[in-house]
């Protein structure tokens, strides 16, 4: 299963000109939460699938300035790819941003190709 995924995410990558390369795993890197500056929401999200593609959920929170939970959000999206989940999250996050009535809203993105679609505008996906 772990070259299955490795091959479909090269492709997705070569199709984007994105350049991978297998590495070992890093020790990991602790971190926190930074809340948005006065006046921001900030949008946490991640979307993931078991398989490239296979089983994905989808689900993020967003926090006002004062590190409050204003809504939190979580779906399951079927049979799908890792790339299709991390970006129908950030999709799903702006709309319940928009319905929230939020208009200041900071996103913290962990996916390379979600940001690059974001900057760029392109790519073939039907959300």
């Amino acid at each position: 299963m772990p070259s299955t995924c490795w091959n479909r995410d090269r492709e997705v990558a070569a199709k984007y000109r994105f350049h991978l390369q297998k590495h070992r795993p890093r020790v990991p890197l602790l971190t926190q939460w930074n809340k948005p500056i006065d006046g921001w929401w900030k949008l946490n999200y991640d979307g993931a699938s078991k398989g490239n593609p296979r089983a994905s959920g989808a689900g993020g929170l967003i926090r006002d300035c004062h590190s409050n939970l204003v809504l939190a959000f979580a779906d399951f999206l079927g049979e799908q790819t890792n790339a299709y989940a991390e970006l129908y999250t950030v999709v799903r996050g702006l709309h319940s941003a928009r319905d929230a009535r939020c208009s200041r809203l900071s996103i913290e993105i962990d996916a390379m190709v979600v940001l690059h679609i974001i900057q760029k505008g392109d790519g073939d996906w039907r959300l």
